[in-house]
């Protein structure tokens, strides 16, 4: 009945308005059976229609007036109370977001790595060491190495900021992504290659001195690789804090609105 309703209400409403005002026309006009009933509802009495239009249709405007407002206050009330609703649940995600990103076992240590415009010659142990510090680890047959697990947190929030509105989770994604990118970029580096520099120039010295073009272009080439995994190391730091400040940009931004 109500989806009848909601479907033909302007039906209805249209009908409704013939009626309040064609059945007292009729009556003043003298048309037939309504003119007779008002005869014998109102005997003795047949004058002043003026005055009748002038409240009847007062009073039905009134009404009128009177139920739109009430359901517009209604429905505003209710838009209202979906916003908050809907805020309350937004800032939430956002909370469970950030703690998320407190949790994992980033220490933020990459602020104070080794300043790039140096020579830089990264050792595998030295890689392993900044490894660590964002991967879990597992021990093989003796040895320690990190493994992709780390990527089940960030993962995680991925997806979590994934699921927030599409309006929303735009102004989080390009961190994210970046975030995970360089984190990436950072676990598939080789670490072994770094042995291989530091073999090859204890070879080159040896053999041809450590001032010899030989010795110092495969120094080159070590100190471009380190300046890359450190600069990955500098970009996924500078991610990690661009996505908290973000969220707590929009937590707090989604107070104010609420207020």
């Amino acid at each position: 009945m109500k989806e009848h309703f909601n479907k033909y209400k302007y039906v209805y409403f249209i009908v409704f308005i013939v009626l309040i005002i064609g059945i007292p026309l009729a009556i003043q006009r003298h048309w037939g059976a309504f003119y007779k009933l008002a005869l014998w509802a109102t005997p003795g009495n047949h004058g002043n229609w003026m005055s009748f239009w002038g409240s009847y249709l007062g009073i039905i405007s009134s009404v009128l007036v009177a139920i739109i407002v009430s359901k517009m206050e209604i429905y505003a009330n209710n838009k209202r109370e979906n916003e908050r609703f809907y805020t309350n649940k937004y800032i939430e995600d956002l909370k469970s977001i950030y703690q998320d990103l407190i949790n994992y076992k980033y220490d933020g240590s990459f602020k104070q790595i080794i300043d790039m415009d140096s020579d830089i010659r990264l050792t595998e142990k030295t890689i392993n060491h900044f490894r660590m510090k964002l991967f879990d680890q597992e021990i093989v047959e003796g040895a320690t190495i990190a493994i992709l697990l780390k990527g089940n947190d960030l993962y995680y929030i991925k997806g979590k900021i994934n699921m927030l509105p599409t309006d929303k989770k735009q102004i989080f994604q390009k961190s994210i992504d970046d975030l995970l990118s360089y984190l990436n970029e950072i676990y598939t580096t080789n670490s072994e290659v770094f042995i291989e520099f530091e073999q090859k120039a204890d070879y080159y010295k040896r053999k041809f001195g450590g001032t010899s073009n030989e010795y110092w272009e495969h120094v080159k080439k070590w100190n471009k690789s380190s300046l890359k995994f450190c600069q990955n190391l500098k970009l996924f730091d500078n991610s990690y804090d661009t996505l908290r400040r973000l969220i707590s940009e929009e937590v707090s931004r989604s107070y104010e609105l609420m207020n």
